[in-house]
């Protein structure tokens, strides 16, 4: 999937929903709605540019390039952003998925005889490893082995030392996995192997890359597994889990929609994912106020979100930002939600369940709006 940029006004209309810039985190481990009675605290910040057309990068610098020039360097009362900062908020930076749509999936699980991993078992994986000067991906073919299987799962090393690792995190895989389900869908759609397993493949790529899941992995000849890909480098650090999590939920989401979504909604979900795991996430939340509050007071304006298709951007330190707001979005709509049949943390299961016709669903802005105002949570009258 794609990511990033910037913009301000144009003249368009805001809908405020107020920034984070309370002293403590109010969304690092419960959902909290800011409102008591009829009052609301505003102790949770959110404001979005009603321009939804950004479809590229020309158009997001456009939209950034108004007012002040905004090219950030550093940020006050924090470090300069780099990648292993962005590595560690984002989860990843965000790749283009590929063209495989759901259709195709079923073809190839028609056609794939069912397997059984087990330890020790050898599979020949392409891999992204690398990202060019140009955000093409740069691939690799690499051997990998199984090196444990959970109820869930089955974990493959490209190092094969890495049995204990690779039990561990099988362990923390079917953990995980109920709640994901619960919040997000079944990743069944896209068990083209029909192993009943997720696998999660851990190589080393490059360090902008934390992980990634790639819709071509599900169909590619002889290499068919409904997989995701962690890199090796932050194996060993707590973002691993949150990768993980991140990760699995555009697995779920491409089972449950296939090609029918936006793709920052699709990072919107996947930024919610481990704390819908039960991740603790609390050290990200605080990054994540910490680097828009101090965009927002160098700036004053933040950047927007909400892009058209496919579009996300990706490069500067605007894309990290991006993915900030999209964090604290993703827990805006469970806290405003919370109490609301298929609200909270199922909201996300509800928006990818939504029938729009034919028994079609998506993960789109316009379906996203539809179920708030079925749910009564925005107004159905207006703009």
């Amino acid at each position: 999937m794609k990511t990033w940029e910037k913009w301000w006004l144009r003249g368009a209309v805001m809908v405020v929903v107020m920034v984070l810039l309370s002293a403590s985190p109010v969304f690092a481990k419960s959902n909290q709605v800011d409102k008591e009675g009829e009052t609301y605290q505003g102790k949770m910040t959110l404001v979005t540019n009603t321009n939804f057309d950004i479809s590229n990068d020309e158009a997001f610098k456009a939209a950034l390039s108004t007012g002040e020039t905004a090219k950030l360097s550093s940020f006050p009362e924090a470090s300069p952003l780099t990648d292993q900062m962005a590595m560690q908020q984002c989860g990843t930076l965000a790749i283009d998925q590929g063209n495989v749509d759901l259709g195709e999936v079923r073809t190839t699980a028609e056609a794939t005889p069912a397997v059984t991993y087990k330890v020790g078992d050898k599979k020949e994986l392409s891999m992204i490893v690398g990202i060019n000067a140009d955000q093409s991906e740069q691939f690799e073919k690499i051997t990998h082995t199984c090196l444990a299987t959970g109820e869930h799962c089955t974990v493959w090393y490209a190092d094969t030392t890495q049995t204990e690792a690779a039990q561990n995190l099988a362990a923390k895989f079917d953990g995980y996995y109920a709640k994901m389900v619960n919040g997000f869908g079944s990743p069944e759609a896209a068990d083209v192997d029909h192993d009943g397993k997720v696998a999660v493949v851990v190589t080393s790529m490059d360090s902008i890359i934390a992980g990634y899941f790639w819709d071509e992995d599900l169909t590619r000849e002889g290499e068919q597994m409904d997989r995701v890909n962690i890199n090796q480098r932050i194996a060993y650090t707590a973002y691993q889990e949150c990768t993980l999590c991140h990760e699995f939920q555009h697995l779920i989401n491409f089972a449950q929609v296939g090609k029918n979504r936006d793709s920052w909604l699709n990072e919107v979900f996947s930024q919610s994912a481990p704390v819908v795991a039960g991740v603790d996430y609390e050290e990200t939340t605080t990054m994540s106020n910490l680097m828009l509050t101090a965009y927002i007071k160098k700036y004053q304006q933040t950047i927007p979100f909400i892009f058209k298709g496919d579009y996300v951007p990706l490069t500067g330190n605007e894309a990290v930002i991006v993915y900030a707001e999209w964090f604290l979005f993703s827990r805006y709509l469970s806290a405003q939600t919370q109490g609301y049949s298929g609200g909270g943390d199922t909201i996300y299961k509800t928006i990818l369940n939504y029938d729009t016709g034919d028994g079609e669903h998506a993960c789109t802005r316009e379906v996203l709006t539809n179920v708030l105002k079925e749910k009564g949570v925005i107004s159905t009258s207006g703009n």
